[in-house]
């Protein structure tokens, strides 16, 4: 790589002299001059301004094409990973500074070193060069999974410097699902003055729940969308009821929003038992099912807080969250699916709809 002699040939190629070169980038001529001569390198945050002036892309300006770029960066890459299994971290450090030497502003390569720093002793400077180089992916970076990178190793950064502020604000920068790795979340909830404690552990109970409740029923499979599915009928209803427990555990038996929640439980439970062609016992949990889709228009109301003892005093959602009510969505169902047609005579089937359409 010789960027003098880029520097030169683009600008007699512009037919721009040195002085011109100067006045535009604020330097002086002799800086230019050893620069094209080869006797000094411009700083890095000039190379952008440069490019900008010829005309070309930073790697143009460097020298590299976009294949010799890759090429540099998987033979650097290879041999620090082979550092890595070989535990030689400080060789690792070594070798990626000169590999961001010869591929400057390239965030691949901040980032290797970012990493290759993150193995040895985090020293106040370490740390400071660290975060500088993450930073800057996390700033400019246009690629979303380096960005990611870069966000989850600045939460641990700014920990280890005793920086909560930004460790905290680092995190929540993170995607939802991205939050809840055990580490991250110890790590998080340890950055909250302990007066606030209480409603962080709150609040994490709640978006576990809600993310543990969507796994589980597609374990119970309740829809039979999954060709690879063998639990039973009889499993299915036992997975489905112990979601039922583990709602009514974390938020009482007066659930506020969650009266969705159970509405949709229990339906599913009838709905199964309609499968096996047992009515009765399909009729008693659509019954059940109705009750808490009833509750919910009736007894829930924006601003409710939870009353058990684990969500106390921890507010519900609005209703407006939803899109349709829970009794707007069972009339739908048992009103145009075919499986329930044979229900219609039902003196029990009958009440529901009735009961229903009061709210619908």
């Amino acid at each position: 790589m010789n960027i003098g002699n880029n520097i030169r040939n683009f600008r007699r190629g512009k037919d721009m002299t040195q002085e011109e070169l100067a006045e535009l980038l604020n330097v002086t001529v002799s800086a230019i001059s050893q620069w094209e001569s080869s006797k000094t390198m411009p700083d890095i945050t000039l190379l952008p301004k440069l490019a900008i002036i010829f005309g070309v892309s930073t790697d143009e300006l460097l020298g590299f094409s976009v294949e010799q770029n890759n090429e540099y960066f998987n033979y650097f890459k290879e041999k620090i990973d082979s550092l890595y299994v070989e535990r030689k971290y400080d060789e690792m450090v070594t070798l990626a500074r000169k590999a961001m030497q010869e591929l400057p502003n390239n965030y691949d390569v901040m980032y290797l070193l970012a990493f290759s720093l993150d193995c040895i002793e985090n020293t106040p400077s370490i740390l400071d060069e660290k975060i500088e180089l993450l930073e800057s992916i996390f700033n400019k970076c246009a690629d979303t999974k380096m960005r990611l990178r870069a966000t989850n190793m600045l939460c641990y950064a700014y920990s280890a410097k005793g920086n909560k502020q930004k460790a905290l604000y680092y995190t929540e920068q993170l995607p939802h699902a991205m939050q809840f790795n055990q580490i991250r979340m110890k790590m998080h909830l340890d950055l909250i003055p302990q007066n606030e404690l209480l409603e962080a552990y709150r609040y994490q109970i709640d978006s576990l729940y809600s993310l543990m409740s969507e796994y589980i029923l597609n374990i119970a499979d309740a829809d039979y969308k999954n060709p690879y599915q063998k639990a039973s009928f009889e499993k299915r209803i036992e997975i489905i009821k112990n979601l039922i427990s583990i709602c009514k555990s974390i938020y009482g038996e007066n659930p506020c929003d969650k009266n969705f929640d159970l509405y949709n439980y229990y339906r599913i439970i009838g709905a199964l038992y309609l499968y096996k062609e047992d009515d009765e016992k399909a009729i008693d949990n659509l019954e059940i099912a109705c009750q808490y889709a009833l509750n919910f228009d009736e007894s829930f109301n924006n601003g409710d807080m939870y009353s058990s003892p684990i969500m106390n005093e921890i507010e519900s959602c609005d209703k407006r969250v939803w899109s349709i009510t829970p009794c707007k969505d069972m009339l739908k169902r048992l009103t145009t699916q075919e499986r329930y047609i044979h229900l219609s005579s039902n003196s029990r089937f009958t009440k529901i709809i009735e009961r229903l359409k009061t709210k619908a």
